[in-house]
Formats: C-alpha cells, sequence, structure tokens
C-alpha cells in the first residue's frame, strides 16, 4: 500500500471507482435512482481528466491498482474521499486521510472541512469530525443527504 501524488495514467481507474463505490452504497441508504443522479453510467471519463488535472488528488495503490483518493482543497476543503468496494474497510480511507491531515497541519491549516455522505459520515466522526449542518443536495431533480463536518487541526 502506498500513496502517490495523481498522475494522469490514474483518471480512467479513478472515474471508475468513484461510480463503483457509489454503486455499492446500500440502497436502503442512497436508492438507485439518487445513486444514478450521483454517478451517472456510462462514466464520463474526459469530464474526470478535466476534473482531476485541476483536483490534484492523493491516490492510495495497492499492487499498482487504484484502491482509493482522496482530494484536498487548497483552504483545507475535502472533496472527494472515495474507497474502491474491493478495498473498503481495509485502512485505505484512513491512511489517505493521515497524508491529507499531515498535508494540512504542514500548510498551517486549522480546519478540515467536508460534506460527507451518510456512509461516510461515521467515518469522518471517528477522526474527530463534528457534523454542522445537513445538506439536501439536488441532482437531477432528486434529493440525496449528506452533512458538512469539521474538524480542527492541532498543531502536531
Amino acid at each position: 500500500m502506498r500513496i502517490a501524488h495523481y498522475q494522469p495514467h490514474y483518471a480512467s481507474a479513478i472515474a471508475e471507482l468513484f461510480t463503483l463505490a457509489v454503486h455499492a452504497i446500500d440502497e436502503a441508504i442512497y436508492n438507485q435512482a439518487q445513486k444514478a443522479a450521483w454517478a451517472p453510467k456510462p462514466v464520463d471519463v474526459a469530464q474526470w481528466q478535466k476534473r482531476l488535472a485541476q483536483t490534484q488528488p492523493f491516490v492510495l495503490l495497492i499492487e499498482q491498482q487504484v484502491a482509493g483518493f482522496m482530494e484536498l482543497e487548497q483552504h483545507g476543503h475535502i472533496d472527494c474521499a472515495y474507497v474502491h468496494p474491493t478495498y473498503q474497510r481495509q485502512g485505505v480511507a484512513s491512511a489517505l486521510f493521515e497524508q491529507v491531515r499531515q498535508v494540512a497541519t504542514r500548510k498551517q491549516l486549522t480546519q478540515l472541512t467536508v460534506e460527507a455522505s451518510l456512509v461516510a459520515t461515521p467515518f469522518f466522526e471517528k477522526l474527530g469530525f463534528t457534523v454542522t449542518n445537513q445538506n439536501k443536495v439536488v441532482r437531477k431533480s432528486l434529493v440525496l443527504i449528506n452533512n458538512s463536518m469539521s474538524l480542527k487541526i492541532k498543531d502536531s
């Protein structure tokens, strides 16, 4: 397991990972229509290439396979944090978050924020994030609920 900086050749794997991760969510949490609005198929790799060229996520590789990715924006916002269904509950997201936390500390950021899905909220709570607001996001006229969360960064 190693964390790499984004390279353009990871774009297609990241786009596919995102779609697989969203569609693997239990239907009791987000139904099929909500997941289709959130992560439409077929995957638009060109759109992802543009996005990733801007966001430059951290990528966690397991045996050269993209197992997860996490984006950290300049002001401390985590925009995407996804793990491939095959690698969930194996420490991928935790390792990516530790990388993000270290970078945030080096940049002297005082807080991290995220809009966490209902599935990701418990993960971020375990890291010390607190829910600051519940949001209703509309995608293709469907409502998806997520939580705005924040974490104060302490000097280490």
